[in-house]
């Protein structure tokens, strides 16, 4: 605490789990799965107070994970916050989309490839 100014410094390392996929990582059953379950839960609330935080919403969803009760300082108030993130193509080119979407939250490429594809069987029922 910086006792000229009263204000208090906190340094939170969050490392945070990736998202998990059940089917792939072979968690069909049991304590993995509900662990699994788990994780993509906060990382899903995490997401929603960020947005929510983002857009000056009324009400934040702290309460919906213990992650996010737990650094609800951290990510609203009079905080500095910056958010590290490792990130997969797939996953960059999804948040491309979603800035870029108009109304439209598909990838490019998949946006264009249903595009063809319909196009494709217009023409065959055209025939």
């Amino acid at each position: 605490m910086d006792t000229s100014t009263g204000t208090v410094f906190s340094i939170n390392l969050v490392d945070l789990a990736g998202s998990e996929n059940i089917s792939k990582a072979g968690n069909e059953k049991g304590i993995r799965t509900r662990e699994s379950v788990n994780i993509n839960q906060s990382l899903l609330t995490l997401g929603r107070v960020i947005t929510a935080l983002v857009e000056r919403a009324p009400h934040v969803p702290y309460r919906e994970s213990k992650l996010t009760r737990l650094f609800q300082e951290s990510l609203g108030g009079r905080t500095k916050t910056s958010i590290i993130a490792t990130i997969s193509c797939d996953i960059k080119r999804d948040l491309l989309a979603a800035r870029e979407r108009n109304g439209i939250y598909l990838p490019t490429d998949s946006y264009n490839d249903m595009v063809y594809k319909m196009e494709k069987t217009e023409k065959e029922l055209q025939k």
